[in-house]
């Protein structure tokens, strides 16, 4: 058997319908570039230095893309061998590439007022995230029936998620579990001034009140940030995701615990909220400021 013909039915078998419609699309772009070299070569004929030539593809991609293309034919070969197709895993003789992490930077205060410093139906949105640190997913499936005012807080109970390339209502979260968010004094007026206009169905959507898709939230992300950067230069370019990133930081930097964070972004392991920890310069420096040796 080819790695080729493999791969379809690892595929068809452990991907396709089992992970997420993005995760499984990203999957197939993964084997059709970096895949290549080994493609049409029998299972039991693949070695280290192949393996490696697959790697070598991918060294112009950023650190995230080398990992994913090394771990997953890394687990491809690893079910081949379950599976008695091959009898060794000739990615377990290769490093893996190593992760590089960047410290994440917040905007600043005052970059963030001018950032939202304009109250579009568009801009209440990005700026909804940024106070309440949902998910993309999580903020376009927002219903008005899942927000309780008289008691602050934000039902978080489902999400929008790709399937088969449409945009779906998930009724359940990322990690599977329905969460409170509570609602500070300022995503209370953000909402409101949302409301004011529109008090049914969903908080963000479309004229025919159906949920805006992903492309239709990016382009609009693009578009908001591309005016504000015109007339604030100094702003440097975040992703949507970077606003969920920024809400954590300024948590932890307003005296909340890790274990609270955890709760309010969702994740289920709190290795993964410890990537949103950060400590500021100017933390660091008071720090230091404090050491005593007596």
């Amino acid at each position: 058997m080819t790695f080729s013909e493999w791969f379809d039915e690892f595929f068809e078998t452990y991907c396709d319908g089992v992970l997420s419609y993005d995760c499984a699309v990203e999957y197939k772009i993964i084997n059709k570039k970096h895949f290549r070299p080994i493609a049409n070569m029998e299972l039991e004929s693949i070695k280290p230095i192949h393996v490696q030539r697959c790697l070598n593809t991918a060294k112009n991609y950023s650190t995230s893309r080398q990992r994913k293309v090394y771990f997953l034919l890394k687990r491809c070969l690893n079910e081949a061998v379950l599976n008695e197709y091959v009898t060794k895993n000739a990615a377990e003789k290769v490093k893996a590439p190593k992760k590089i992490t960047k410290n994440f930077v917040p905007l600043t205060k005052t970059q963030l007022k001018q950032l939202f410093e304009e109250e579009t139906p568009d801009i209440l949105m990005f700026k909804l995230e940024l106070w309440t640190g949902l998910r993309r997913g999580e903020i376009l499936a927002l219903k008005w029936e899942n927000i309780n005012f008289d008691e602050g807080y934000i039902n978080v109970c489902q999400t929008l998620v790709n399937s088969k390339g449409n945009a779906i209502i998930r009724e359940s979260t990322k990690s599977n579990k329905d969460r409170r968010v509570p609602l500070c004094d300022e995503s209370r007026r953000i909402l409101a001034a949302v409301q004011s206009a529109d008090r049914k169905g969903y908080v963000f959507h479309n004229e025919k009140g159906e949920p805006l898709s992903f492309t239709v939230y990016h382009t609009h992300y693009k578009k908001f940030f591309r005016e504000r950067q015109e007339k604030y230069p100094n702003i440097p370019y975040i992703s949507s995701h970077k606003l969920r990133h920024t809400y954590a930081t300024y948590i932890l930097q307003s005296g909340g615990d890790i274990e609270t964070l955890r709760c309010m972004l969702g994740h289920s392991n709190i290795s993964t909220t410890s990537i949103y920890v950060h400590s500021s310069f100017e933390q660091m420096k008071a720090a230091a400021n404090r050491l005593k040796f007596d």
